[in-house]
């Protein structure tokens, strides 16, 4: 793995009102840099990395350590560790969205709260996946996302009352920070796992002034549920993409008859990023 530079500002986001810990920052760049592995690569050892990212020990054992528990990397006693490749088949994949890595990442990228309300009108399927009855309360949070001047996605969160009464104030963190970050990190509500569906739409009246374009254009739609570990579900998230920014792919492998059985499958990527797990990636405009 080439050298990942200096990280001097590792650990602060912008403007944001709630600090990224530093783990969570070398986790995701970790998880980046990895695209250009091959299964079986050879990953630095801990001093060499702690010293590319200017922290302790500490620090980026507890990302290894979350790296490890995915399948991304094993350790062999006694040789080091390796990257396993992106052909495994991980028990929990890890819960991180694509608006939580641009967020990190790309510079400038904000996210603007434009409604929000405490509310019993509900999409009777959403009601249902937060169970929650028909008296009970939810809390709706709605942004539209930005890199640079352009609007890339809209997303719109449904919380139980509860939940969503922890973050309903939290305009300014949710600038640079996602409402399931703010839960993990600072509320401490142990999310493990998320359900997620993607297909495409076409934008309503709703999505296309959001996201600038006309009615009717072709965007990428992403429904995610989440849950803690007792198995509530603490918040529905539905988020639209221009599909003129963003593509989503997938690596496909397990061609395994005739001629190709020997071949390496080819990794499909976006002009911008590579596609490492099968998020949206953001499209350069020619």
């Amino acid at each position: 793995m080439s050298d990942v530079g200096s990280y001097d500002n590792l650990g602060r986001d912008g403007n944001s009102s709630v600090p990224v810990p530093k783990y969570y920052v070398v986790l995701n760049i970790l998880r980046e840099s990895f695209a250009g592995f091959k299964r079986g690569d050879r990953v630095p050892s801990e001093n060499e990395l702690s010293k590319q990212f200017g922290v302790s020990r500490v620090t980026l054992q507890r990302a290894l350590a979350q790296l490890v528990s995915e399948g991304v990397i094993v350790r062999v006693q006694g040789k080091g560790t390796f990257y396993a490749g992106d052909n495994r088949t991980p028990k929990v994949q890890a819960i991180s969205g694509a608006l939580e890595s641009l967020m990190i990442y790309e510079n400038g990228a904000r996210a603007k709260v434009v409604a929000k309300a405490r509310t019993r009108e509900l999409p009777t399927e959403i009601r249902a996946f937060l169970r929650l009855a028909h008296t009970d309360e939810a809390v709706i949070l709605k942004r539209v996302a930005i890199v640079g001047v352009d609007p890339f996605a809209y997303i719109v969160n449904y919380l139980p009352q509860d939940i969503g009464d922890k973050v309903f104030d939290e305009d300014k963190a949710l600038t640079h920070s996602t409402i399931i970050y703010l839960l993990r990190e600072k509320h401490h509500i142990p999310l493990t796992r998320a359900e997620q569906t993607i297909t495409a739409a076409l934008a309503d009246p709703e999505v296309s002034k959001a996201l600038n374009i006309s009615i009717g254009s072709p965007v990428l739609r992403i429904e995610r549920g989440y849950f803690t570990r007792e198995d509530r579900p603490v918040q529905f998230t539905r988020s639209w993409y221009r599909s003129d920014l963003y593509k989503y792919t997938l690596t496909l492998k397990g061609w395994d008859t005739g001629s190709e059985k020997n071949e390496e499958p080819v990794r499909q990527s976006s002009r911008r990023r590579r596609g490492v797990d099968g998020k949206p990636q953001r499209l350069n405009r020619p």
